[in-house]
């Protein structure tokens, strides 16, 4: 699902001229989740408050999401 809205992505930006271009183009653009802050904790367990923070994303790299919030 999340290969097709990239291709559909990258063909309405103008990236490639047809769809099919799209496997040649894997890694852009990119989907991202985009949400309100909240608390977290990151890998290396520091606390992040959700006042430090805009807004948290999590982006696909790969057909999985990046491990970096």
């Amino acid at each position: 699902m999340f290969e097709t809205i990239c291709a559909y992505g990258a063909l309405r930006m103008g990236l490639i001229k047809d769809v099919d271009e799209a496997a040649k183009r894997q890694h852009t653009p990119r989907v991202a989740f985009v949400a309100k802050p909240v608390d977290y904790t990151v890998s290396s367990d520091k606390k992040v408050a959700a006042a430090d923070v805009d807004l948290l994303a999590r982006a696909l790299s790969m057909g999985k999401l990046h491990h970096a919030p």
